[in-house]
């Protein structure tokens, strides 16, 4: 059996820790040896969360001497079409084999295991939009409750009717038809009235959306090439009344990163590719700010995408 101090020292080892108490220590000492008494420590919760939260902090330091990320930004229509055609074929399909999972990826979520934590999915929309609210009250910003909200890649709807309670009017938009088609199901399971769906067959769709006066968007942007992120922002940001603000995250940077328009458009030729993760350097991301008339108001570095990306979530009043 394990003795008290290999009990103890696993706390301070790996858990940063001392122990409770004595009661807590002696639970321990039925261990058969220090290898299982480790797996243990490995296996609970409070090591998982430590260790997400130091990958977080150490991820922190690692950009500071990064060299820049080269993309191309810049690309031909033809382009655009065919950038926009290979993301909505890829989301298309993950929406048909496994929906929920494609918006968080959380065993939890995969088809077998839905069933038993729908609930649960649908529940985390609520603390999004309370984040929403956080931002806005450091700002010093209140959000209209007259306001229409334009939300960029609704899902199955996981955010969506939060949204439609916290604003007047809710146009709600995704790329794949049968993610659309379970968010319309959840809203009107949930009543939801207020609520506009659209899919974006193309980048004409964001172009002919009236204009609105909130831009919500997290998690979604960075499954899309770096040309179809700033073209898609620029149109947004255009839509945006004065006075308006947007809430968005992207990740802006990402070690060895870099995007070449013709090496991509070769690969996708080959098929490669379902859900993928991109980046758009934080130079044209506050350019693009700057040009439309934003002022940032709150700038949040975040973990969406994980600690190995440098992830930033942007709430920013138009003020011209």
């Amino acid at each position: 059996m394990v003795t008290r101090n290999e009990v103890v020292y696993a706390f301070r080892l790996l858990l940063g820790r001392d122990p409770e108490d004595e009661a807590v220590i002696e639970s321990f000492l039925h261990v058969a040896n220090w290898a299982n008494l480790r797996s243990l420590f490995l296996e609970c919760d409070e090591f998982k969360i430590k260790s997400k939260a130091d990958a977080y902090i150490h991820g922190l330091t690692d950009f500071i001497m990064s060299p820049p990320n080269a993309v191309d930004v810049e690309i031909s229509e033809e382009h655009f079409d065919r950038l926009v055609k290979h993301v909505q074929t890829a989301w298309e399909n993950l929406g048909t084999e496994k929906p929920h999972w494609s918006v968080l990826t959380n065993p939890k979520f995969l088809p077998d295991n839905i069933g038993a934590n729908v609930a649960g999915f649908y529940d985390t929309g609520e603390s999004s939009v309370q984040i929403l609210e956080k931002a806005a009250a450091r700002a010093g910003e209140i959000l209209s409750p007259d306001w229409t909200c334009f939300e960029l890649g609704c899902g199955v709807g996981r955010v969506t009717p939060y949204l439609a309670a916290r604003f007047k009017h809710v146009i709600a938009s995704d790329i794949s038809n049968p993610h659309l088609q379970i968010a319309s199901d959840h809203l009107q399971s949930k009543s939801v009235r207020n609520v506009t769906l659209i899919q974006l067959k193309s980048l004409n769709t964001l172009k002919n959306i009236e204009p609105f006066d909130v831009f919500y968007s997290v998690i979604v942007l960075q499954h899309n090439p770096p040309p179809l992120i700033h073209r898609m922002l620029q149109l947004i940001l255009d839509k945006v009344r004065t006075g308006g603000c947007v809430y968005f995250q992207v990740p802006v940077a990402y070690p060895g990163y870099r995007f070449s328009i013709a090496d991509y458009l070769e690969a996708i030729e080959r098929g490669e590719g379902t859900m993928e993760m991109h980046v758009l350097p934080q130079s044209y991301l506050f350019r693009l700010l700057d040009e439309h008339g934003f002022r940032i108001l709150d700038l949040q570095r975040d973990n969406w995408p994980g600690p190995e990306f440098h992830s930033l979530t942007v709430f920013a009043g138009k003020i011209r």
